[in-house]
């Protein structure tokens, strides 16, 4: 589903049907009775109130067994509402093109570019200058590297992992067993970035060895006095034998204690399931924390500054193997507030109001 302008009325109620038949299904996957719960005429009241909107109730009945209730975001308000206002479709392009990420956040942050493409375009270098047509000499033979879509991907699609095989001569894709060709990357997609790989932290490592564990961090610029504020934040953990962390892909995600980096005790796959125990590590009682978390949360403040037309942000970042933050990607729509409810967070930290404020003043504009 994409994002429209200005929410028409058809789009609204395309998303609002949307999320009422996946959160009605998870209750029965769960076995949640499908009733009324306690606050719930206040929370549809408050929501549906301040938007004008029609809100399902499912969601609700779903995530009171994981949170507060004053913790519950309505996904399609989220979507059609917040998003919206907060981070205004028309500036997202550019700034969503993973291509552009090194000349808004910088290029000593994010993982280093070997060879990109953009809008259909030839294959570029690192510096945005025609490739060469031998691309063997722009890989070293050893650093692992990573192709992913540059535009309109979520959830892992689309990525491979190449290893160099010495049987071979050649990078190989763990995916599909693809040989990185000139002729591949062109197939590839119109818009597409090649990095190396990122080599995570020992301490990250620990949790799934094969894939790079992000952490998903939400942050909201103030419209008030223009700080950021980190909201919530989650960890990522492929299954062993990955090489992505995503939840769709199989992998589960884990709570961290936004203050302190704690990492939580339980972990939870897309639909909520919930295990204390993943790659044979066990997380119940355990005394886990993301190292370096105050570095990590500067960086993440510092960079929604940058992305200056647009407040709301979830940033995807990795410890790297000298312990310094890296850039994966960060998300201007399809926030995802349902990982932070199942870990009994709230998407918007402590600024629910205000955000309501500021969205309701935009609408109002609009």
């Amino acid at each position: 589903m994409g994002i429209v302008v200005n929410v028409p009325p058809l789009y609204n109620l395309q998303v609002y049907s949307f999320y009422r038949r996946q959160f009605k299904r998870y209750l029965q996957m769960h076995h949640i009775p499908n009733v009324s719960q306690k606050g719930e005429k206040k929370y549809l009241s408050k929501w549906g109130g301040a938007f004008y909107a029609k809100i399902e109730p499912y969601s609700y009945r779903l995530f009171t067994r994981y949170t507060d209730s004053a913790n519950i975001v309505p996904e399609n308000i989220g979507r059609c509402f917040l998003e919206t206002k907060l981070n205004p479709v028309a500036m997202r392009p550019v700034y969503e093109d993973k291509n552009m990420f090194p000349y808004f956040i910088g290029r000593d942050v994010v993982p280093a570019t070997i060879l990109c493409r953009m809008n259909g375009g030839p294959l570029l270098d690192g510096n945005f200058q025609p490739a060469t047509n031998d691309i063997k000499a722009y890989f070293d033979n050893r650093t692992p590297l990573i192709i992913k879509p540059s535009v309109g991907s979520s959830s892992g699609q689309g990525i491979h992992l190449f290893t160099w095989s010495e049987k071979e001569g050649a990078y190989i894709s763990q995916k599909d067993n693809s040989r990185l060709t000139k002729e591949f990357l062109m197939s590839y997609n119109a818009n597409f970035v090649l990095q190396k790989a990122v080599e995570q932290h020992k301490d990250i490592a620990r949790y799934n060895p094969t894939s790079v564990n992000t952490l998903r961090i939400a942050v909201y610029r103030s419209w008030k006095d223009e700080k950021p504020h980190v909201l919530a934040s989650i960890m990522r953990v492929g299954k062993t034998g990955a090489f992505v962390d995503n939840a769709h892909a199989g992998g589960v995600f884990v709570g961290i204690n936004a203050e302190n980096g704690k990492v939580g005790e339980k972990l939870f796959d897309q639909y909520g399931m919930t295990t204390s125990s993943w790659n044979g590590l066990d997380y119940a009682g355990n005394d886990f924390y993301i190292p370096h978390w105050e570095e990590i949360k500067e960086f993440v403040c510092n960079a929604s500054k940058k992305i200056i037309h647009h407040r709301l942000f979830a940033f995807d970042i990795c410890l790297n193997a000298d312990a310094k933050p890296m850039l994966i990607e960060y998300n201007l729509n399809s926030f995802s507030y349902w990982l932070f409810m199942f870990t009994g967070q709230n998407p918007l930290g402590n600024y629910t109001d205000e955000i309501i404020e500021f969205c309701r003043t935009r609408e109002r504009r609009s």
